[in-house]
């Protein structure tokens, strides 16, 4: 669930003009932005344990660069969110972390955008913890 935003605004967006089968549920999460944006979403672990964080986003030919917080700290390289089509990105896994159980915090940090891109906008499909060992 959506908890936070700032310098954006957001809306479900149907994704079926680019092939709905290549998101999950048919839409993603658009989020027109500013350079100054970021949203902040729940991300429920029901159980503690050890977790890849993988992330499922939209490249197009407007879309910025975002950097990725877990609670706060900073994970993975910031992600460049140009492509020359629209297209879902696939898994980009972020980084594997020791979770409690409870709902921790995913906050999405517009950080610039590609020279060929002229907007900061950015879409988000879904993410999944993937455990691991």
């Amino acid at each position: 669930s959506l908890f936070a935003y700032s310098g954006c605004s957001t809306g479900v967006q149907d994704m079926s003009p680019w092939g709905k089968q290549q998101w999950y549920n048919g839409d993603q999460l658009f989020i027109s932005s500013g350079q100054n944006c970021s949203v902040t979403l729940g991300l429920p672990v029901p159980q503690a344990g050890r977790f890849r964080l993988d992330l499922y986003l939209t490249s197009t030919p407007d879309f910025g660069r975002i950097q990725v917080f877990l609670d706060g700290n900073p994970v993975g390289d910031p992600i460049d969110l140009y492509t020359p089509m629209v297209m879902p990105t696939g898994a980009i896994p972020v980084g594997t972390f020791d979770l409690t159980q409870q709902t921790h915090l995913l906050t999405f940090q517009v950080v610039g955008t590609n020279e060929k891109s002229n907007n900061y906008s950015f879409g988000l499909d879904c993410f999944s913890l993937v455990p691991q060992p």
